[in-house]
């Protein structure tokens, strides 16, 4: 139920009420059973998360995940598609781009480069 954990990750974020966030999603397809939350209640939280500047990372999971990402809202920079061999790799990067916003509050954004890695076979 993707729609209902994105709401209960949200949520949390948002009841602990903090300067920064990240709100990362990964899936290996689309939405197929979620009950409570609609797509469009997940778009207005995503809106108000880029609000409060916090970032929202949509990954895939041998999955193309960007017009999904999209579709909530999510900047095609702030979504990644990783094939199970790039795990490891990409996983360690988006790691690394979350200490830089914690420290900097640099914008978290997935390079060409960093997308062409994740891919590669």
């Amino acid at each position: 139920p993707l729609f209902d954990s994105f709401a209960k990750m949200y949520n949390l974020a948002k009841d602990k009420n903090k300067e920064k966030s990240v709100l990362i999603v990964m899936t290996d397809g689309e939405e197929n059973s979620s009950k409570e939350i609609s797509r469009d209640a997940v778009k207005a939280m995503v809106k108000d998360a880029e609000a409060r500047n916090w970032q929202t990372i949509f990954l895939g999971a041998d999955f193309d995940v960007t017009s999904f990402a999209s579709s909530f809202g999510v900047q095609a920079a702030n979504s990644l598609n990783m094939t199970a061999a790039n795990y490891a790799p990409a996983l360690q990067n988006l790691a690394s781009m979350t200490r830089m916003y914690a420290a900097t509050e640099a914008k978290m954004e997935f390079s060409v480069q960093d997308k062409a890695n994740a891919i590669k076979q």
